[in-house]
C-alpha cells in the first residue's frame, strides 16, 4: 500500500482499491477508539440519550464505524453516524449498509458541513497525509462544526495546534497507534 501511494498518489491508490479498500489495522482501531471512549464517552456526551450525531471522516470501509457502533453497542447507546469518502462509498456501503457521503478534505475545509452540526468526528489513518495547508483549513471548519474529534493514526503526524481551533485532550498510545482526542474551540452549539 505504501509503494502504490508513493508511485500512485493516494487519490490514485483509492481510484484503483477504493471499492475493495479494507484498513488491515481494524482489530487494533477497534482496541484504541474503545479505550479512548472508556475514558471520555461520558465527556463527549455519547453516555447521553442520544442517537449522536457523528462523522467518520475519509471513512473508508467502515473501520472507525464499526469501532464506535462496537462501543457504543455494549453500552446500549444510539449514534447517528455519517461516513464521507470521496473514493471509498461502495466499500462503506457493503460493510455498514449505509450510503457514505462523497465530500473530500477540500470539501469539507470549504465548509461543506456548514449547516450542520457534529457532536464527534472520528477520522482514522487520513489526516498525516494532509499538507500543513490543507490541514490547518480542514480542522477550522470541522471545529465549527464538530464539539469532538478523534483522531487515529500510525505516526506522530498530524499535529493539530490550538490556532486550528482544538485543543488536545488526550493521548492513548497502543496497538503501535496513537489516538488523540480534541475539543473545538468553537463549541458555543448545543
Amino acid at each position: 500500500m505504501r509503494k502504490e501511494y508513493t508511485e500512485k498518489g493516494v487519490e490514485g491508490y483509492y481510484v484503483d482499491h477504493g471499492r475493495s479498500y479494507r484498513n488491515p489495522h481494524f482489530e487494533a482501531i477497534v482496541k484504541v477508539v474503545s479505550s479512548l471512549l472508556d475514558r471520555w464517552g461520558d465527556t463527549v456526551g455519547l453516555g447521553c440519550d442520544g442517537p449522536w450525531p457523528v462523522l467518520d471522516m475519509a471513512c473508508g470501509s467502515g473501520e472507525a464505524s464499526l469501532a464506535l457502533c462496537k462501543w457504543a453497542h455494549k453500552r446500549n447507546l444510539k449514534l447517528q453516524i455519517d461516513g464521507t469518502d470521496p473514493f471509498t462509498g461502495e466499500a462503506y456501503f457493503e460493510r455498514i449498509g449505509k450510503e457514505a457521503l462523497q465530500f473530500s478534505f477540500d470539501d469539507i475545509a470549504d465548509g461543506c458541513f456548514a449547516d450542520r452540526k457534529f457532536n464527534l468526528c472520528i477520522c482514522s489513518f487520513a489526516l498525516h497525509l494532509l499538507d500543513v495547508t490543507k490541514l490547518y483549513a480542514t480542522c477550522v471548519q470541522l471545529a465549527q462544526v464538530c464539539k469532538y474529534l478523534i483522531i487515529v493514526t500510525p505516526h506522530k503526524r498530524p499535529t493539530i495546534l490550538p490556532n486550528t481551533g482544538w485543543n488536545l485532550l488526550d493521548e492513548i498510545i497502543g496497538e503501535r497507534l496513537r489516538t488523540r482526542i480534541y475539543q473545538s474551540n468553537f463549541i458555543g452549539f448545543e
